[in-house]
């Protein structure tokens, strides 16, 4: 016996599809799939637009940079307002990014451009972490060679290869290998990137670079051929036609002049138009002209001639080096005595207090300078040494000695500029022993060069040295005796004139000395 819903169910008519059951399955697992396929491919769009939008801001905010805009620290007074077309955001955009890399920024904008331009047309990018890291090479190579070739020639002042180019050129590969191994090595490093960013592109370029030669040399050689056929051609019928006058009968004989012994009669023909007349005084014979003229003397050296570097043998260096003048900071040194220091007690009213005599100090070293000149000559000879080594046109035209620091006045020649100085700092450096020295580049009242070099030797300031300057400290409440400056000046300062004082320095470079000497005087 059949239920009522049986009956019901045979006794309607259901109306056929086409479809069986698997087919309307895999249809709706089909429209499933469809839907996330156009949700991912929405949001692909959607992405491809933002990064646009942002490679197009940043874009626009380079191309617009003004070192005047803030936070821009190139110039001032700042512009108010920005003239950067985004705005302060694309300044301060802007200036972060060309302070990182300088001129090198071109590098990944452009591949990021080129990147999105790709992606929008094809879709898809191949392993673009590698490519990435191809463009990260190619931008650290070409950020290294714009800071060892050109420092001064980017968007802010000494970063043309930004932060990035100054610390792998200066701390890192010049040190190390100079300004030209540097360059090679930078090259390798932005090769190595563009390979790696654009392989397909780099190994082509030679063979579309042979395809679009080989039409040009062909047309080349066949211009050549129908030109060498046509000047043959020419050059035949000129010879032929030459012959047939030769050999004509009658010819005029050439003969030699030195050959004849009488004068011959030459007959002359009208010309077709008539002579100018000419004046008595063009019919003068005009005077001859010297058969020879005076050749230059092969003998004159080169360096004789205005302009030329000079070039000095060891000896006639040595010579050079000798005539210099060495001027030395406090030359004439004076010791205190107990009259520089009686009106300073007189006015201190202490009962029962007696001062300590001045003979408790150490006298001055009164030999330091002779000492110190041969050291000083060798080091103005090892300069002029490194100079000739390194091709820069320069000499040693002065030295002004300090107790600490030696200050070579360097004349360079008309030309020669001082960037290839700080080039080779560091092997300047080397070769006159010292840890570092300090190029000056301009010294007012000179036109000169200078460089600071520390002494090997050092001089050792006495306090009893100081105390004899009695007109420096006579109007001071409270004299503090510091020591001498780079020029060789004493350093007296008034302890009550200064509210707050901070004694700062490395390990060993005198802090305690310091306290003592403050303390001591």
């Amino acid at each position: 016996m059949q239920s009522s819903n049986d009956a019901d169910t045979l006794g309607r008519t259901v109306p056929f599809d086409g479809k069986t059951d698997a087919g309307r399955s895999m249809a709706r697992k089909s429209s499933k799939k469809k839907e996330p396929a156009t949700e991912r491919r929405a949001l692909k769009v959607a992405l491809w637009l933002v990064l646009a939008a942002a490679w197009c801001f940043v874009a626009v905010s380079t191309i617009s940079f003004d070192p005047a805009d803030w936070p821009s620290h190139a110039a001032w007074p700042q512009n108010k307002p920005s003239a950067n077309w985004c705005g302060p955001v694309g300044a301060a955009t802007a200036y972060t990014l060309f302070r990182l890399l300088g001129w090198a920024l071109i590098v990944p904008l452009a591949s990021a451009g080129l990147a999105l331009a790709y992606i929008g047309w094809k879709r898809s990018l191949n392993h673009p972490l590698v490519r990435g890291l191809g463009v990260g090479l190619l931008t650290l190579g070409l950020a290294g060679i714009l800071a060892a070739m050109a420092p001064d020639a980017g968007p802010l002042p000494a970063l043309s290869g930004g932060t990035v180019g100054l610390f792998i050129a200066d701390a890192v590969m010049i040190p190390r290998f100079s300004v030209g191994g540097t360059m090679l090595w930078m090259a390798l490093v932005c090769a190595i990137g563009l390979i790696v960013a654009a392989d397909r592109l780099v190994l082509a370029l030679p063979a579309m670079i042979w395809r679009a030669l080989v039409p040009a040399v062909r047309g080349t050689r066949a211009v050549a051929q129908t030109a060498g056929g046509a000047t043959a051609a020419t050059s035949r019928g000129l010879l032929e036609r030459l012959r047939d006058k030769l050999s004509r009968k009658g010819r005029t004989r050439l003969v030699r002049i030195d050959d004849l012994e009488e004068p011959v009669e030459v007959e002359v023909k009208p010309a077709r138009r008539p002579a100018r007349p000419t004046s008595p005084e063009s019919a003068e014979r005009k005077p001859d002209m010297p058969a020879t003229t005076d050749s230059v003397d092969d003998d004159e050296s080169d360096d004789e001639l205005p302009g030329a570097p000079q070039v000095f043998d060891r000896d006639k260096l040595r010579e050079k080096v000798a005539a210099l003048n060495v001027r030395f900071a406090g030359a004439a040194k004076s010791v205190a005595t107990e009259a520089d220091l009686q009106e300073f007690q007189n006015a201190v009213e202490l009962e029962g207090y007696q001062f300590p005599g001045l003979d408790l100090l150490e006298d001055p070293e009164e030999d330091f300078n002779s000492a110190l000149e041969t050291l000083v000559r060798q080091q103005a000879e090892s300069l002029e040494e490194a100079l000739q080594e390194y091709r820069i046109n320069g000499e040693v035209v002065d030295i002004e000695s300090g107790p600490v620091i030696t200050l070579f006045h360097v004349r360079l020649a008309p030309g020669t500029k001082v960037s290839q100085l700080n080039a080779v700092s560091s092997d300047l450096a080397r070769l006159l022993k010292a840890v570092n020295i300090r190029i000056v580049p301009n010294i007012e009242g000179r036109d000169t060069v200078g460089i600071e070099v520390p002494n090997l030797t050092k001089e050792k300031v006495r306090l009893k040295e100081l105390m004899s300057n009695r007109e420096r400290f006579a109007n001071m409440k409270l004299p503090m005796f510091l020591g001498k400056d780079a020029a060789g000046d004493p350093l007296i300062g008034d302890l009550t004139r200064m509210p707050h004082m901070l004694i700062a320095g490395t390990t060993g470079s005198g802090k305690s000395v310091c306290m003592n000497a403050i303390i001591m005087s």
